[in-house]
């Protein structure tokens, strides 16, 4: 039992450490991907790739219902009891379901894009962007399928590779279609080549990984999909209301504000973002906390909440200071105005690290429904929060009206994680 534990908590340290490197290399090239096209588009076109991708996130985030976080659960769960059949019964059954929704996602943004487009966001540059969004939805969803069961399997060294494969891909491709393509469709253009970087990242790891063939091929054996669909129902309703959480306030500004204010938004929102990924490591918990209880599942959270708190704090706080310097730095003196969102968004990098390690924590024991119920009431004060900033502050100027909403993303991260 002595060596078991040692065993667990070296290959705990070990995947940390490979999910640490790919989280760098997600959120670092993320970053770099970001500050490329922010400095090449410029604010304007920058702003519209923001909106479109924030409606691409949603319509991604619906094909995937809480899948992979479910395959992961119960995949893992049974992988631990080394009950295979089990295994691949549970992935079999999470991509049937996953293959409808993405079906009827992308057939109903493509019929109501238009009516985005030109009724709701009263900004028609986005419609033929938000078709070509679709390639990316499709890949990116089969993207998701991947990386849950090499999460599963506890091999996060592959899952380093395969983004390292994809992000070197999408700005390689992406600076292609900015050089190639004209104002009119190197939106569209970008998406393409972000959809292409996924589906060659897969094909290539495909050809040269048979590692998952013990879960995709095989006999299978009868589960209990009544527990899985109970698990799901609440899983799906928070990840639904976690991306809503994240684009709610790009979706609110946009029929407000210029689209470079929405560029200039997403700019300092993307920076916060990855500081706090990269300070994050909860996913890589999942697994682990699914196969242990009561006195080393105590122990074994209290210690990743500590290290999270002292890697977050001093970079929150150091963030605030040299805010102005940063976005300077990284974006231009074009996105100086992104300072001011900025500095109210920076406390999400100690809150959002946070929020991921206890929504890991009851996920692996199955209280998804608390997270769904929680996440719901904070999504709608965030709503409340927003209209009531963009309200009284638009007769100020648009860049108080940004800075409004990100403190009121802050608030309702806050009342969240409370």
């Amino acid at each position: 039992m002595k060596k078991q534990k040692q065993s667990l908590t070296e290959e705990t340290v070990k995947n940390t450490g490979f999910n640490f490197l790919t989280t760098l290399i997600e959120k670092g090239s993320g970053l770099i991907f970001t500050i490329i096209l922010a400095r090449l588009l410029l604010p304007e076109l920058f702003g519209i790739y923001s909106l479109v991708l924030s409606i691409a996130l949603i319509a991604l985030t619906f094909t995937d219902f809480g899948i992979e976080e479910t395959l992961i659960r119960y995949v893992s769960e049974a992988i631990g009891k080394k009950q295979y059949e089990k295994a691949r019964a549970y992935f079999k059954y999470l991509l049937k379901l996953k293959s409808i929704l993405l079906v009827l996602v992308v057939l109903l943004i493509a019929l109501i894009s238009k009516f985005l487009a030109y009724q709701i966001f009263n900004k028609p540059l986005i419609f033929i962007p938000l078709l070509f969004s679709l390639f990316y939805v499709v890949m990116m969803s089969i993207f998701g399928v991947v990386r849950g069961l090499l999460t599963s399997l506890r091999v996060f060294w592959k899952i380093t590779l395969l983004k390292l494969i994809f992000e070197i891909s999408r700005i390689i491709l992406a600076l292609i279609a900015i050089l190639l393509l004209s104002k009119e469709f190197v939106i569209s253009g970008i998406f393409v080549g972000m959809s292409i970087a996924a589906l060659l990242s897969i094909l290539i790891f495909i050809i040269f990984y048979r590692g998952l063939d013990r879960i995709t091929t095989g006999i299978t054996k009868n589960i209990d999909k009544t527990r899985v669909n109970n698990y799901l129902k609440y899983m799906g309703a928070a990840s639904i209301s976690l991306i809503f959480f994240s684009s709610i306030d790009t979706l609110m500004l946009g029929p407000f504000v210029d689209v470079e204010f929405i560029g200039y938004y997403r700019a300092a929102l993307s920076l916060v973002y990855a500081v706090s990924s990269i300070l994050g490591f909860a996913i890589v918990l999942l697994p682990t906390f699914t196969q242990i209880n009561q006195e080393r599942l105590q122990r074994g959270f209290q210690k990743a909440y500590r290290y999270t708190i002292m890697l977050t704090l001093p970079a929150t706080v150091g963030l605030i200071f040299v805010a102005p310097y940063f976005i300077f730095a990284i974006y231009g003196g074009e996105y100086m105005t992104a300072t001011i969102p900025l500095y109210g968004l920076a406390l999400l990098i100690l809150i959002t690290p946070l929020i991921s390690l206890y929504s890991v924590l009851f996920e692996a024991k199955e209280n998804s429904r608390v997270l769904a119920r929680f996440v719901l009431i904070s999504i709608l004060i965030n709503i409340l929060l927003n209209i009531i900033s963009i309200k009284l502050l638009l007769g100020f100027g648009q860049q108080f009206v940004l800075f409004g909403v990100a403190i009121s993303t802050v608030i309702s991260r806050g009342v969240y994680l409370f």
